[in-house]
C-alpha cells in the first residue's frame, strides 16, 4: 500500500462558486444519450421492451462526443498528513488513504476480500481486536473506492475514549503487515469464500440486485 494520508472532505468553493450558465452547460454537455447507460431487469417482453425504450427516450438526440483527457497523478512517495476541525464533530477519528489501482484490476478485486477480512462483521480482525477485545475504538471499517483510473484504499477509526489516534494507527498497522508477512489462515480463506458467495448469491435474488 501506498504512504497514508489523513484526507478531509473536498472543499465545495469551486460548486458555490459556479453560475447558473455554467451548471446549464454542465447538464447540456454530459447528461446525453451517448452519456448513459440504461439497465432494464426483469421478466421482461424484450422486443416489446425496446419498443418502449424507443417510444419514451429515441427522441432525444445525441450530444457532441465527450472527450476525456484526465492528466496523470505523480507517484505518492511519502507520507502526506492533512487535518480538518469542526465545531459539530464531537469524537475525532483517524483515516488512513492509499492510491490503489483501479477498479478493472484484479488488485482491486483482492483489496475488496482483505476490506472484508479486516472489517466486515463482528469477527473480522480489525473489529474483534479494535471494537471488542481492546476496546479501543467506537468504529472501524476498510473499504476501497474503487474508481476507473485508480482507486482509494480507506481505513478508518473513531477512538473510544482517551484512546490516541496514533495508538490506531499502529494497531492498525499491525494488521496490515500480518497480512503482508504470514498471510491468512486456510480457515478465514474458507470463511470469505462463504461470504462472497453468499453476498453474490444474495445480490441476484431481488430484480434491484440483479439490475444492479
Amino acid at each position: 500500500l501506498h504512504p497514508y494520508s489523513q484526507t478531509t472532505i473536498g472543499k465545495m468553493e469551486h460548486l458555490d462558486a459556479a453560475t447558473l450558465e455554467e451548471f446549464l452547460a454542465f447538464n447540456k454537455k454530459f447528461y446525453i444519450p451517448n452519456n448513459a447507460t440504461l439497465t432494464v431487469a426483469g421478466d421482461i417482453d424484450i422486443p416489446q421492451t425496446k419498443k418502449l425504450i424507443t417510444d419514451y427516450f429515441g427522441y432525444i438526440p445525441r450530444g457532441q462526443e465527450i472527450v476525456r483527457n484526465f492528466p496523470k497523478e505523480s507517484q505518492i512517495t511519502e507520507t502526506i498528513k492533512a487535518n480538518a476541525f469542526d465545531p459539530n464533530i464531537q469524537i475525532p477519528a483517524i483515516f488512513l488513504a492509499y492510491r490503489t489501482p483501479g477498479r478493472n484490476s484484479r488488485d482491486a478485486r483482492v483489496l475488496d476480500v482483505i476490506s472484508t477480512y479486516l472489517s466486515k462483521g463482528k469477527s473480522s480482525k480489525l473489529y474483534k481486536k479494535l471494537v471488542d477485545n481492546q476496546k479501543m475504538s467506537l468504529q472501524v471499517a476498510a473499504f476501497n473506492m474503487n474508481g476507473e483510473d485508480y482507486s482509494t484504499y480507506v481505513i478508518l477509526s473513531l477512538p473510544m475514549g482517551e484512546t490516541k489516534l496514533e495508538t490506531l494507527i499502529t494497531e492498525i498497522d499491525e494488521e496490515v503487515v500480518k497480512i503482508q508477512k504470514e498471510l491468512i489462515s486456510e480457515k478465514d480463506y474458507q470463511k470469505l469464500q462463504n461470504q462472497f458467495e453468499s453476498d453474490f448469491v444474495n445480490s441476484n435474488s431481488t430484480i434491484e440486485g440483479i439490475a444492479n
